[in-house]
């Protein structure tokens, strides 16, 4: 019957879920002492305090410190007439519970006494008293069934905490990108203004340019050659008005010209700053998901295509390997020169 309470109340407490483990552990003590009613005493320098029990109104007693055994004693096996002092204990005022057994063990620096108690006014068995050794080892294990949880549950919320602090990180760095992305739209915009305005008054120079010389050619030229040739005043009015149409079509192609080579300029400029940046970040032949991310941000502010930002990093990566097998040759032949 002993090595059945004793696998019984070990199966309890080692199968025992964490949010349960402490009443699993009083019920292993009623298994081990054969008694209803059990609680547990941690230690303090001023005496004990019971903080777990089967019967509610011994919950935050305290038990004086010349009640607890001292140092050395690990066991009590207390009958009715030697309770002494234990028995003011609630549960013993009216007689129920008579006798006490008790085992010291510690966990974490902590003490505590596994305690059982009994209506019977004589001392638990030797047999039950043998058993109830038991307690220590269980309730050394429960102790660290529920620091682990403790453990579990911080390292838990730290990883929550840390998750809710990144996508706050993540959707304030959004709301930057957003921001900064609405400001860039708006600069391109503007700068695309003030291109095509300084494109169309290029393109107006020019055509003013070359009106002036296609009538100074007409003026002095092609006018007096007609008037020469018998040819009706009608007929020069037409050639004025087609120099004048003329120049319509040649503004639009000069302004298209200057535009293109404009935005074909501010590109350059634009790659060329994004290869600066991405050679710096590929020196070590890596990129972390953070250096990725800031990257793919500073092409898009930058206006750089994705065709364009996978060519510069295609060139970038060729010639960091054309460097390191020029220098593992140089570093070979320099070991060879030196053995020589």
């Amino acid at each position: 019957m002993s090595q059945k309470s004793v696998a019984r109340a070990a199966k309890l407490v080692c199968t025992a879920e964490a949010e349960t483990a402490r009443e699993s552990y009083l019920e292993a003590i009623g298994m081990l002492s054969g008694s209803s009613a059990s609680f547990v005493v941690k230690l303090r320098d001023d005496g004990g305090k019971i903080v777990r029990s089967t019967i509610p109104s011994l919950i935050s007693k305290l038990i004086p410190l010349d009640d607890l055994p001292s140092n050395g004693v690990d066991s009590l096996n207390l009958s009715k007439k030697e309770l002494g002092d234990w028995a003011h204990l609630p549960p013993f005022e009216d007689g129920r519970l008579n006798s006490i057994i008790a085992r010291r063990f510690e966990s974490n620096g902590s003490a505590f006494f596994a305690c059982a108690a009994s209506s019977s006014p004589e001392r638990f068995s030797d047999e039950v008293a043998e058993n109830f050794g038991w307690t220590v080892t269980l309730g050394e294990f429960t102790l660290k069934v529920l620091r682990d949880k403790e453990l579990a549950d911080k390292k838990d919320k730290d990883t929550q905490n840390l998750i809710s602090a990144m996508k706050k990180e993540v959707e304030d760095a959004q709301k930057a990108t957003d921001q900064l992305e609405g400001a860039n739209a708006q600069l391109a915009n503007a700068l695309l203004d003030v291109s095509s305005a300084k494109a169309q008054s290029k393109a107006i120079l020019a055509t003013v340019g070359i009106g002036i010389i296609l009538f100074a050619i007409s003026e002095f030229r092609i006018e007096p050659w007609l008037e020469q040739s018998g040819v009706s005043p009608t007929v020069l009015v037409y050639q004025k008005v087609a120099i004048l149409g003329g120049l319509v079509p040649i503004q639009v192609l000069f302004e298209r010209f200057i535009s293109k080579k404009m935005y074909s300029s501010a590109s350059k400029v634009r790659v060329d700053m994004y290869h600066e940046v991405l050679s710096v970040m590929l020196e070590d032949s890596t990129l972390t998901a953070r250096e990725l991310k800031w990257l793919e941000l500073y092409r898009r502010q930058q206006g750089v295509t994705k065709d364009e930002a996978q060519a510069v990093e295609a060139k970038i990566r060729s010639e960091l390997l054309l460097k390191k097998r020029s220098e593992t040759v140089t570093k070979s032949l320099t070991k060879n020169t030196n053995i020589a």
